[in-house]
């Protein structure tokens, strides 16, 4: 069945990567987050209390929810949300509950074992989300990079067929597009297996549906993505 879609305003993608600042983000809507057996260890440890040294790390893939799980914690906990490069002893201020994303893309690494330190002097529960396991991370201080190593990570596994159906879905929703479930299937079926991917299709089809104010069916995707259409059934490159 076609969907025709709604033209209006495009909203703000909250699947992309956000400016942080150091005020907590209260006020950011996100989408409904999908519980998948990808991430349910993740989401079993968020729900806890106590963890060892009050550390812990999610980490995993590009675009597998890791900051969707920081942020979502953090609100609930009313914790302050950071990135590893905006790490500063000398800005860290009472707040018991820090939320610290991108820990892969660099920090300085002088600044984040102070920050460590005092979080445990004071008693503050700490949540970091990397692309990267700890052991992986840069850095020249032995010090830092034992407690890096000794921190409690949780992966956060590539989605399910079932889990990225629902993704494609859901963002394709939050720009105003509706897709038929069977379609969004198909689609799903014949993309690599990474949410990356997905992102950059759910872009593509966002553009196109926009200026051609046409219901995404399978023709009109074909259309839209010309290499889907070369082996029927296959995981196919999306540029």
């Amino acid at each position: 069945m076609e969907n025709a879609k709604k033209i209006r305003q495009r909203p703000a993608d909250p699947a992309a990567q956000m400016a942080f600042s150091w005020e907590a983000h209260r006020g950011t809507r996100w989408p409904d987050f999908i519980n998948a057996p990808s991430n349910a260890a993740a989401r079993k440890w968020l729900a806890q209390t106590g963890w060892p040294e009050r550390r812990l790390l999610l980490w995993g893939p590009e675009a597998t929810g890791k900051t969707h799980l920081l942020h979502d914690w953090a609100r609930r906990r009313h914790g302050k949300i950071i990135t590893a490069s905006m790490i500063d002893p000398a800005r860290i201020d009472n707040s018991q509950l820090w939320a610290i994303d991108q820990l892969e893309q660099g920090f300085d690494p002088v600044a984040l074992l102070h920050f460590i330190n005092a979080a445990r002097e004071g008693g503050r529960i700490i949540l970091f989300a990397s692309r990267v396991p700890p052991s992986t991370l840069p850095t020249s201080l032995p010090d830092l990079s034992s407690r890096l190593r000794a921190m409690t990570a949780i992966e956060v596994r590539p989605a399910e067929d079932d889990l990225r159906v629902k993704l494609v879905i859901q963002w394709l929703a939050m720009r105003q597009i509706c897709i038929a479930q069977d379609v969004a299937t198909w689609l799903v079926h014949r993309l690599p297996r990474t949410n990356a991917a997905l992102m950059a299709t759910v872009a593509r089809l966002d553009t196109a549906s926009l200026e051609s104010k046409r219901a995404l069916t399978r023709a009109f995707i074909t259309e839209i993505l010309p290499e889907l259409s070369q082996v029927d059934g296959e995981e196919l490159p999306v540029s």
